[in-house]
């Protein structure tokens, strides 16, 4: 397995939607570039993960669905 096959994989592995077969395990084990990137990719899901989401604002919902309508 190489690094560019690697990559495409770190952030759904990172975000916990795709498990890491044994040849991704094998080469981030073995190639610090892949294990940092990674390290970074769960970093960055853990920091999205803990971030306050803000309340939409009131009517929302009803607005947008009449601006689709009206469209």
């Amino acid at each position: 397995m190489f690094c560019d096959q690697v990559v495409e994989l770190l952030e759904p592995i990172a975000a916990g939607d795709l498990a890491p077969d044994e040849g991704v395990q094998r080469h981030v084990a073995t190639c610090a570039h892949c294990a940092e990137a990674l390290a970074a990719a769960r970093r960055v899901d853990q920091l999205l993960r803990a971030r306050e989401v803000p309340a939409p604002p009131a009517q929302f919902t009803s607005r947008t669905l009449a601006r689709i309508r009206r469209d």
